[in-house]
């Protein structure tokens, strides 16, 4: 069985699927504006052949996913302007609506992400943030957690402009603060704090 995302409505108890059996989805999380949730999924299938036994593997699957929650939302790698002349205002107060019927067909794919082997999505102030691993895992359902010794690369996505940049490599895990625009991470027996849109040592 794969995972799948689920928004649910805690004041009438309503529950949507975001995205359907199909595929494997998962670490969702919602932008600072309420318009959009980040997902990653395994969607990219490009096997290669083994030489021992000549089955077929499926490596660097995964891709982050942007849905648009509004069926009015734009997408935001259309061409033009952006639709609200930019980030919303910080102390404003952010309205979440979903639209239900559609929604799985306003999932996109996040542009300029080749698919790689990622993990541990978390929303930005400008986008969002992500891990990737540079080698292939031996282990079977090898997941990132705060205990974890993995080193990983971490990587920063600016939604404006459609690019993402390493923010940090030799990385084991981060969380993201709630202004979106600081994150504290573990590398190694260094914890440390630093800016979610620019690079960092």
């Amino acid at each position: 069985l794969n995972d799948s995302i689920f928004l649910y409505e805690i004041a009438t108890g309503t529950r949507v699927r975001v995205t359907g059996p199909e595929t494997r989805d998962w670490s969702p999380s919602f932008s600072a504006d309420g318009k959009y949730l980040y997902f990653l999924s395994d969607r990219t299938l490009a096997p290669i052949m083994g030489r021992m036994d000549q089955n077929h593997i499926f490596v660097n699957m995964t891709r982050p996913y942007v849905t648009l929650l509004a069926a009015a939302t734009k997408s935001p790698f259309a061409p033009g302007d952006d639709e609200d002349g930019g980030a919303s205002d910080a102390e404003a107060d952010v309205v979440t609506v979903v639209d239900a019927e559609g929604l799985g067909r306003r999932t996109l794919v996040a542009e300029g992400i080749d698919a790689g082997d990622y993990d541990r999505l978390e929303a930005t102030a400008s986008g969002f943030a992500f891990l990737q691993r540079t080698e292939q895992p031996f282990l079977k359902y090898q997941q990132v957690t705060d205990r974890g010794g993995e080193s990983l690369v971490l990587w920063g996505y600016d939604l404006s402009t459609g690019e993402a940049s390493t923010l940090m490599e030799g990385i084991n895990q981060f969380h993201v603060a709630a202004d979106g625009e600081h994150l504290a991470y573990k590398a190694g027996r260094t914890y440390g704090i630093a800016g979610t849109s620019s690079p960092f040592k």
